[in-house]
């Protein structure tokens, strides 16, 4: 039972350092600085959709104020967008992918799933574990 417990942890540190091999490639490809925090705002936007700043914030583990802050970079970069919904344009809007960055993140996928060897893939793996 040992050896078996030994194998699967070696195997999850390895996937683990693979995928932060991928996400920090990710960034230096992405051809414009991005933070570490801005990086998982872009690939949870990509992997959930639009979402509201609160749930953003608490999918995030972090303070409403902080998603604020994020935003506001990722606007100015335009990764990221907030539209009103046009038959209720008062209500608070979801924040979602914005041009750049639904491009970003379709290369990044593409670079993820090109990174695994064939028929090595387990489900479960690439953007879609984040």
């Amino acid at each position: 039972m040992q050896h078996g417990v030994a194998d699967v942890t070696e195997a999850v540190l390895g996937a683990s350092r693979a995928l932060v091999g991928i996400a920090a490639r990710s960034l230096v490809c992405m051809g414009q600085s991005v933070t570490l925090a801005q990086y998982r705002v872009l690939v949870l936007l990509h992997g959930r959709g639009p979402q509201a700043m609160g749930d953003l914030a608490a999918t995030l583990g972090v303070n409403p104020s902080r998603v604020r802050r994020l935003y506001n970079v990722l606007v100015d970069k335009r990764l990221i967008r907030r539209k009103p919904a046009p038959e209720n344009p008062g209500a608070s809007a979801p924040i979602s992918l914005g041009g750049d960055g639904i491009s970003w993140t379709r290369s990044w996928i593409g670079d993820v799933r090109g990174g695994f060897p064939q028929g090595g893939r387990a489900r479960g793996t690439g953007a879609h574990a984040f």
